[in-house]
C-alpha cells in the first residue's frame, strides 16, 4: 500500500491548479506529480543569494513565484522555505516590503539585530 501525503496550499492558489488541471484535461495531483518528475531535466531552479531565477515552467507561473528580479524574503532561499513565498504570493501585492515574521509569525520572529529567525 502507498503512504500518502497532504499538502496545504491557499485556496486561491489551488483554484489556479485546478483551472490549469482541466485546461490540460489532468488533475491536479497528476500536474503536482509531473512538475516533481520534471525536476531533474534541465529545467533546474537556480537560486542565487540575492536573486531567483527560474526557467519558463508554467508551474512556477501558476503559483506565483518570485521572478528573476525579485529580492528573497529576509535572505531566506525559496528552497528553504517555499511555502513563506506561497503565503507571500497570496497576500496582498505579493507580499512586498514584508519581513517573514510579518508574513509567516508562526514561523518567524525577529531577533535583536532585526534578522528573521527560524522558530523553534
Amino acid at each position: 500500500m502507498n503512504a500518502t501525503a497532504t499538502l496545504e496550499l491557499p485556496q486561491a492558489i489551488y483554484d489556479k491548479l485546478q483551472t490549469l488541471a482541466i485546461a490540460q484535461h489532468s488533475d491536479p495531483v497528476t500536474l503536482i506529480a509531473r512538475f516533481v518528475d520534471s525536476n531533474n531535466d534541465e529545467r533546474q531552479i537556480h537560486v542565487s543569494t540575492s536573486l531567483i531565477a527560474f526557467n519558463d515552467d508554467p508551474f512556477f507561473a501558476l503559483i506565483n513565484v518570485p521572478s528573476e528580479h525579485a529580492s528573497l524574503i529576509d535572505n531566506i532561499p525559496l528552497s528553504e522555505d517555499p511555502d513563506l513565498y506561497l503565503v507571500a504570493a497570496a497576500l496582498p501585492h505579493d507580499g512586498v516590503g514584508l519581513h517573514a515574521w510579518e508574513i509567516a509569525p508562526q514561523r518567524y520572529m525577529q531577533d535583536e539585530h532585526g534578522n528573521a529567525v527560524r522558530r523553534k
